[in-house]
């Protein structure tokens, strides 16, 4: 999910300098929502999901030609009507340790030559991932009213802040760098965050 969701970004935004500028600086922000409740066997359902998606922080990405040999797989894609599709995301190479993976992301040649100094010389984008979590069924009505619905409440505050970071390194980028002017809707909505941020605790 997490590569689906880079590889989605990426294919949309690669055009955009800015967008690949402000990745490599901030990080990647992946937001994930749990709809499992705090009743019964949910509960350990929640905790493992919790668990996995802190794990996600060791990932980073590093962006490499995929037109160089050596550097993809043998993966070809078609589209419905049969045809070859030149400008697909090939399968991910991997490196690291067990604390710390490198996802290696081949990119189109036409899009790796396009990309910033900095990525095309390999400096990683680090993965910030969050999660919300909010129960939808009955189970869930009875966690709030009977049971105990903490652990969904932990889980938004501690990720709350978390995103409460990333905000602020988003900001920060953006302001001080002053490389790529904000336009005032993006100062709108920057400072719309915040209020709802603030207003969180």
């Amino acid at each position: 999910a997490l590569i689906t969701s880079f590889s989605g970004r990426l294919k949309n935004g690669w055009r955009d300098n800015g967008f690949l500028e402000q990745i490599a600086c901030v990080g990647f922000l992946f937001q994930v929502e749990s709809l499992l409740s705090t009743n019964g066997s949910e509960w350990g359902m929640l905790e493992d999901m919790d668990s996995s998606i802190r794990d996600l922080t060791m990932f980073s990405f590093i962006l490499i030609n995929g037109s160089v040999p050596g550097n993809n797989l043998s993966f070809v894609r078609r589209d419905n009507d049969n045809s070859a599709s030149r400008d697909k995301f090939n399968p991910p190479l991997w490196e690291g340790s067990p604390m710390r993976i490198d996802i290696k992301l081949p990119v189109p040649g036409n899009i790796f030559t396009r990309l910033p100094d900095n990525l095309r010389a390999g400096e990683k984008i680090r993965v910030y991932p969050i999660l919300f979590s909010q129960g939808i069924n009955e189970q869930q009505t009875i966690a709030n009213t009977v049971g105990d619905s903490s652990l969904q409440e932990d889980i938004n505050r501690e990720n709350f802040d978390l995103l409460r970071s990333y905000f602020n390194r988003h900001k920060k980028y953006h302001l001080l760098k002053n490389k790529f002017p904000l336009e005032d809707s993006e100062v709108d909505e920057l400072e719309v965050l915040q209020i709802q941020l603030n207003e969180i605790e």
